[in-house]
Formats: C-alpha cells, structure tokens, sequence
C-alpha cells in the first residue's frame, strides 16, 4: 500500500494534496492514504482560531475551512491526529474520533482504526507531567490555561492503548517518544537541532507516555512530527529480536522542508476500506469506568493497588462489541457540520456570539452504541475562567512561551538561551516562536521538490526490516571476535576494564550472570588458573585473551553460548551505551547506519520500486 506521511501540517491541505499529485504524476503511482502528524488546525471559522494556542499573529484562515464546508473535498483518505496547534474546540466534540470533514478522520485523544488490512493507532497531544492524571476537564470558552492544557496528553489514553493486545502496523503522535534519537544519527539531529544536546545527553527530549507505548506496543511503524525536523532511526525490540519498528519524524510543511514521505507498507490484499477497530472499542467501553471530566488526578488501577487492573478485551467482550455493530465495523459517512464556516474575503477576527460545547452528532452515536460517556453532553457553558473567548482583545504577548513547537529558523543563540531557561518543561520542547508564515502558500514561492535529494542515498524500504532484522545476525558474527578481544583492539584495555565501562560490570560478572560463574572462576575451571593469573603468566596478552587461548572460550563466548545477555545483544540492548560504544563502528551502530536512511529514500533505484520523497509542491 502507498502511505504518504506529513509532519506537522499547519493548515496546509492544499499544498500537501498537490505535492502529493504531483509525485503521483511522476512516479506513475497512487497514493492510497495520508496520514497527519499533529498541527492539523481544522479552523471552521475565526472562532476556531480564538481556540488555537498560537500568538495572534499566526491565528489565520488557512485551508480547511473549505474542506469543511464540502467545496473541496481531500481526494485521499486522511487521518489525523492532534497536536499542541489545534483548533481545540472543534478536536473535542470528536473526542473518540469522527470525521473532521468528509474523507478527513481525527482519532480523538487516542484511537485505533483499520484501514486496508492495516491497523493504525494514534495518540493526540503532547506531554507535560503537571496534567497528565487529571481528567479531560476542559471545554470551551477556555482561559489561558485550559486553552494549552487540553492538548496535554492524559494517562486514561495512555493506559487505554496499553490494553491493546492484537499487533499495529502503524501508530501516530505529534510527540517522539523519549530515546528514539539513540537508535538513528544522533549527531546528524544535533547538527540540526543543536540546543537538543542537553536533553539528548539526560535522556528528556520527546515523550515519556509514548515511549512506554512504543514498548510495549511494538508497532512495525511509528510517525511523528513537533520538533520540526527529520529523523529516522530502527528499533530493535530488546526482548523479542524479531520485533522491530522503523521510526520516521518529519518536518512542517514549508518551502524547502522535508515534510512529506512516501511509503510501501505491506498490506494484506482486500477492500480499502475505513473500519473501526472491534478490540478499541471493547477497550473504551471496558474503560468507561475510567474516565474522569474533573481536575482531580485519576488513580489508575495497577496489580499492586487494584483487584481489578486488566481492562484487555476478553473474547466474551469482543463479540459483545461485534454484536453490537452487527458485525460490520466500516465508518459510515456521517460527517456532519456543527458551526458556521469562514466565507472567502471574511476577516479572521470577525468572531463574535458565545463559545460552548457542542454534542457532535458523530460522537453521540457511537456513545449510545457503546454505552460511552460522552464528555460534552453535561459540559454547560462554563469551562475556562476567563468567559468568552471570542470577544477577548487580541494580545501579542499571549503566554505561549511553554507549548510551541521548536522553529529551525529562529537564530540559534537565541534558541539555546530558551532551551536552557525552559529546562523544567522539556517534555513539551518548548523552544521559540512559530516564525514562519505557517499558512503563506503563493505560487510565487520556491516550489523545492527534490531540493535536498541528493541528501538522501535511494535504498529501498523493503531492504529496511531485512537489515534490522540482520541486526542481531551482524551482533552474533562480530562475536567472534569476543567483546575482550574488540575492546583490547580498539582501547587498548583488557576485557575486564572494558566491560566495567560498557555494561557497568566487570567481564566476570557478566559470565557469573550468564553462566553461573565469573569469567575467572570459568578460566580456571577450564584452564587450572585464573584470567588474571594467565594474564600475568602470557606477559603481554590481556586476560581476556589468554583466557581465550587457553580455555577455548572467552568470557564473551560464554555469554554468547547462554544466548540471553551475549555481550553482542548487551551492546544491542544498551543501544550505543554497551561494549559498542568502545568499537569505532559498533554491530548496533552499524545497523542503525545501515537502515536509517531507509526511510529517508527519495528516488528509484534501476528496477526496483523505493520510496518517494518530496520536501514541497
């Protein structure tokens, strides 16, 4: 299937939809999906950008509107989820999911559809600890506070997505998740991003939440955007070698960015059809019970604290939920308007009226279906403290220093200043102001398509899963030439001092992990003396190889034989951090090389089909 990936598209549909047909036309291919990383902004009408996070100076009619009122229509199936630039009002009367327009679909705060044999998750947001337990208690007209805090991610959609047990093929969000940038070209991000450096080396850019999902999740593909850059890196799954997942970040769309990637993804042969998914279903409704509308932190239940803390869905369950939509899943198309749409020549601060909830016809019916709290069935028109949004004064100092995504074009000094005063809220990448003009799309600008080409080298996607799959194979090879035996090469140092350095332990403790005894205990059983004292006896070699050649087997090569912690797979499992790191090109490093430009291809090698990139229309 032809899957096309945008980052963070800030209004942008008719740029993306036009690049996307003209890499059709050339390639001589079609697109079967678009999938949207965050930053949507599905504005209506200029109450909608009174909704939107984002200085005055950027809140601007941009596309979607047309979408909306059906005088365009996407001409690719989209799905979407939210991030931290939304027209947040409208993303919560969909807060389970819906059309946003026709052909357009939102996953809600979290969701799973189908789509084509494909199973696609998503989680809307980004996260910051402060609000993370809380129930969804925002809703229109929001306060300066309410209006950033309802994009944070909240751990109720974390946990539900945690229920899932069927694989996904694809999962989406605006966030990375945390420790990504260890399995790609780390210094090629820095490069980009240098004030990431300090959160890189403490291990706080991207995500905790999606991290802990890309765990335990182990999609074969994870999408996503925010932190205006491209990225993409391999992850090896550390306790199931044959898990991997091909991670892809990409920019905003702009000139000359790279924000647009087009993917083969294997498919199962069938309709391409939009279906929801039976076990997120059973899901939210095992989870109903959950769910909190208040500012109160939610107390999830865990096995320590809870007799009842599996909310999985069991069989019984299942066909429950499948009796209930008579066993056909597919989306009916029942988008339906809810509020006035922006006519051409309209200012964008022509708003005015009260801003209340609204009970989204789509988000009713599947409540009554599946018996789910609707969250803005009982919302009244309360909400944010500050009243009625809509007729605010415009302000250009808005607090919007703690959530924007970061801009590569604000002067990097600058940059670095911000990164470090925002130290405490790192977990939002709360770097600068959006600078560009999001929305500007004149036919008069440098189109870029294939601009940065020559960057990328055209490797195919179907070699990706092979060569990280080869990972492992690649770790297992170089063990023949023992992690001692590297680290002696390459350090100069014994295996003992090289493996206190790599694995935090001593080569001997390793081999008392592994096998049962320390790699001297081993020696000595097998040899009749220590690795230390064989050492001294050979004069000149180190104690990893002594005990080598008179023993027939290092303490690495009896790690390798208990196959559960070699000290190839502790190199793979540390990701950089093990006996790797020490080699100049280490079996994981040289995996992630080896595919992270995988899915960064751009053209077509002599006979075969690869990825298709493009950085604009």
């Amino acid at each position: 299937m032809k899957v096309a990936v945008v980052g963070c598209l800030h209004g942008e549909l008719d740029r993306v939809y036009a690049t996307i047909r003209d890499l059709e036309a050339e390639g001589g291919f079609t697109v079967d999906l678009l999938l949207c990383c965050g930053d949507f902004q599905a504005a209506r009408n200029a109450a909608d950008l009174r909704c939107m996070a984002v200085p005055p100076k950027h809140r601007r009619m941009c596309d979607f509107w047309q979408y909306y009122n059906e005088t365009k229509k996407a001409p690719i199936l989209t799905i979407v989820v939210g991030g931290n630039h939304e027209a947040s009002n409208y993303m919560q009367e969909l807060p389970y999911g819906g059309w946003l327009a026709p052909n357009i679909w939102y996953l809600g705060y979290a969701g799973v559809v189908n789509f084509g044999g494909l199973r696609i998750g998503g989680l809307s947001g980004i996260f910051k600890q402060h609000d993370y337990a809380l129930g969804h208690f925002e809703h229109p007209p929001y306060d300066d506070s309410s209006l950033r805090s309802v994009y944070h991610l909240r751990s109720i959609d974390v946990f539900r997505l945690r229920q899932l047990q069927a694989p996904i093929d694809v999962m989406l969000s605006h966030d990375w998740p945390r420790g990504v940038y260890r399995y790609g070209d780390t210094d090629g991000l820095l490069r980009q991003k240098s004030f990431f450096r300090d959160e890189v080396e403490s291990n706080q850019l991207g995500s905790r939440p999606t991290e802990e999902l890309l765990v335990r999740l182990k999609p074969k593909y994870w999408f996503s955007a925010h932190l205006h850059c491209k990225f993409a890196a391999v992850i090896q799954h550390r306790d199931d070698f044959r898990s991997v997942t091909k991670f892809l970040a990409l920019d905003k769309v702009l000139p000359g960015r790279d924000f647009l990637q087009i993917l083969d993804i294997d498919a199962p042969p069938g309709d391409k059809v939009l279906k929801l998914d039976a076990e997120w279903l059973t899901v939210l409704r095992s989870t109903n019970e959950l769910m909190s509308l208040t500012r109160a932190p939610v107390m999830l239940p865990t096995r320590a604290t809870h007799a009842k803390h599996d909310y999985s869905a069991t069989p019984e369950a299942l066909r429950a939920t499948l009796e209930q939509f008579d066993g056909d899943l597919t989306v009916p198309e029942n988008f339906e308007r809810t509020a006035p749409t922006h006519r051409e020549g309209q200012a964008d601060n022509s708003a005015s009226g009260p801003l209340i909830p609204i009970n989204n016809p789509q988000t009713e019916l599947l409540c009554a279906m599946c018996d789910l709290l609707n969250p803005n069935a009982g919302a009244g028109g309360g909400g944010g403290a500050a009243g009625d949004l809509l007729n605010a004064p415009s302000d250009d100092d808005d607090n919007d220093d703690d959530d924007n995504d970061v801009d590569s074009d604000v002067d990097e000094a600058q940059m670095a200043d911000a990164a470090t005063a925002e130290t405490a809220n790192q977990e939002e990448i709360a770097i600068g102001d959006l600078s560009d003009d999001s929305c500007s799309s004149s036919s008069d600008e440098d189109d870029g398509v294939g601009n940065d080409i020559e960057e990328y080298s055209p490797v195919k996607v179907s070699q990706q899963l092979a060569a990280a799959e080869a990972a492992a194979e690649t770790a297992t090879k170089t063990a023949g030439e023992t992690a001692a035996e590297t680290a002696t090469k390459t350090a100069g140092e014994t295996a003992a001092e090289t493996a206190t350095k790599t694995a935090g332990e001593t080569a001997a403790e390793t081999a008392t992990k592994t096998a049962g005894e320390t790699a001297a205990e081993t020696a000595t059983k097998t040899a009749g003396e220590t690795a230390a004292e064989t050492a001294t006896k050979t004069a000149g070699e180190s104690a990893a190889e002594t005990a080598t050649k008179t023993a027939g087997e290092t303490a690495a090569e009896t790690a390798t034989k208990t196959a559960n912690e070699t000290a190839a797979e502790t190199a793979t499992k540390t990701a950089g951090e093990t006996a790797a790191e020490t080699t100049s090109e280490p079996a994981a490093e040289t995996a992630t090389k080896t595919v992270t430009t995988s899915v960064e291809n751009v053209s077509q090698q002599e006979g075969g089909t690869t990825v298709e990139t493009a950085v604009d229309n």
